[in-house]
């Protein structure tokens, strides 16, 4: 994806929590510090301009990395650990999100694809094996990031690489701007910002994308997607007796997944 393909994707995530999150009032855990909305910044130089257009194609080259994503949103608080294979369009992540009402805390291992998402749900073992089938830990969905907050995070972190360098003249066009050297959560880099206030945080040295911050369509939350450790990864799948589709379990979903 592309910078202003990625600027796009950051204004269509508006969060759609799935039942459990819904049921809850509003996240204990503290948002992630975010830039000022008063920092107007200057527009970007030609120089600055090169600089930010290889930020996702370094990615790329490093074939992975680690990322976490923070998601304070009105209900809950998403936490996801992951490990990406951008080469293999793969990744896998330790999934937790945190509810301010008390209820339980929700812990998910994820996998996941271009095209399918694998998430363990609390009852789906023993439950599959009381119909017959054993071993089962996960459950398959097609990922459409139109849809739920994990859909739209995953792929979102996928496409935090290019195969290709943006076009420096087009993002000089596009109205990026730069916003400064800052430090906020213990990262530094060069800022700047593009449509729907989408920023990107740049290593002054290498230029390697460090952060991502996206606006959240029709929310004031904010998404902080941190990139690091850049290099190859391993993901090794869950075997397929490991997993059952959606589509198999409707019933049985909807009674561990409740509404």
């Amino acid at each position: 994806m592309r910078i202003h393909r990625l600027i796009a994707a950051a204004g269509a995530l508006q969060m759609g929590l799935t039942a459990p999150a819904v049921n809850a009032q509003t996240s204990t855990a503290p948002a992630r510090a975010n830039l000022s909305p008063a920092d107007t910044g200057t527009p970007i130089s030609s120089a600055q301009a090169f600089k930010l257009s290889r930020g996702l194609f370094l990615n790329g080259q490093a074939g992975g990395a680690d990322v976490h994503v923070s998601v304070p949103y009105g209900v809950a608080h998403i936490d996801l650990r992951a490990k990406v294979d951008w080469k293999g369009h793969v990744g896998q992540a330790d999934l937790v999100v945190t509810y301010r009402d008390g209820s339980p805390t929700k812990r998910s291992t994820v996998f996941w694809s271009s095209s399918t998402v694998l998430v363990t749900l609390d009852g789906l073992e023993p439950a599959m094996k009381a119909s017959g089938r054993a071993g089962v830990h996960f459950v398959a969905h097609r990922l459409d990031p139109n849809t739920t907050t994990l859909d739209r995070v995953l792929s979102f972190v996928s496409h935090l690489a290019s195969d290709r360098g943006e076009n420096p003249v087009t993002l000089r066009q596009s109205g990026v701007r730069w916003l400064g050297a800052k430090t906020r959560d213990g990262v530094t880099g060069d800022v700047y910002e593009g449509a729907k206030q989408t920023r990107y945080w740049l290593e002054p040295a290498s230029n390697r994308l460090l952060r991502v911050e996206a606006h959240l369509q029709g929310t004031a939350a904010v998404a902080v997607f941190d990139i690091t450790r850049p290099g190859p990864r391993t993901i090794t799948a869950p075997a397929l007796a490991e997993i059952v589709k959606l589509e198999d379990i409707p019933d049985g979903y909807a009674r561990l997944n409740p509404k």
